[in-house]
């Protein structure tokens, strides 16, 4: 209980009075310590780090990628060439490689797609 010397008009004064300085310490922003603002930047820079690994991942897997692709296209071709099929041992080993080549280029497509879910 607050005991209030005057009228009730002094009362409603001194109500009025405490709702205005509790409005204005609501509003005015909390100051924030030393330690505080250097953890924010140094939170801040781990995210910048973090987001730069993982963009310099992301290219180095497309270029992974455009390259793996690259060979398939021309394992493609040289297997369409009917010549090809003329060594039997040719047929074996590029279907094993095509086979390799297949299934790490959708462990890469997995990875990066990963990667992207993450930004």
């Amino acid at each position: 209980i607050t005991e209030y010397l005057g009228n009730y008009e002094y009362y409603i004064d001194k109500k009025q009075d405490q709702l205005r300085q509790a409005k204005l310490a609501a509003d005015k922003p909390l100051a924030k310590s030393k330690t505080q603002i250097q953890r924010e930047r140094q939170m801040k820079r781990e995210r910048q780090r973090e987001n730069a690994r993982r963009n310099k991942k992301i290219q180095t897997l497309e270029q992974s990628i455009h390259e793996l692709e690259s060979l398939l296209k021309e394992l493609e071709t040289s297997m369409a060439d009917p010549s090809f099929y003329t060594n039997p041992s040719n047929i074996k080993d590029a279907k094993i490689q095509y086979a390799q080549n297949q299934s790490l280029l959708e462990k890469l497509y997995e990875d990066w797609f990963t990667l992207l879910d993450e930004v």
